[in-house]
């Protein structure tokens, strides 16, 4: 919001799986003790992109994102649809006001996913990520 209220066009939200899940589900008060259903979120996306059942029910299961992250790596699944939630939301609550961007990482921050406007957005900027 302050950055739409400078004017500014473009944003990249960058960070942690678990923060961006909640701002992909809509939860944009991202603190543990006040908003959850990361893992929800990653398994309804993960199930949306044809996740079974049983490995829907591993991530419902995991204790952190990250604890989740081998089961969608199992199975080849893309991290680049909860980037591109996160920024659609992140749109919406902004009423368009701005470009968003997402790129999603590990704790360790090996990048795990990124959509077209974050990768848009890193190329103006002279970045050279492989994603």
């Amino acid at each position: 919001e302050a950055a739409a209220d400078r004017d500014i066009e473009s944003v990249m939200l960058l960070g942690h799986i678990g923060k961006l899940a909640k701002v992909a589900a809509g939860s944009f008060y991202t603190h543990n003790r006040m908003a959850d259903g990361r893992l929800e979120a990653i398994a309804a996306y993960a199930a949306a992109e044809g996740l079974p059942a049983a490995e829907v029910k591993k991530i419902l299961a995991a204790a952190t994102t990250e604890e989740a992250l081998p089961v969608i790596e199992a199975q080849h699944l893309t991290y680049d649809i909860l980037s591109e939630r996160a920024s659609e939301r992140a749109k919406r609550y902004l009423f368009g006001a701005m470009r968003v961007g997402t790129l999603m990482t590990t704790l360790q921050g090996t990048v795990l996913g990124a959509d077209r406007e974050a990768k848009e957005i890193g190329k103006a900027l002279g970045w050279n990520l492989k994603f």
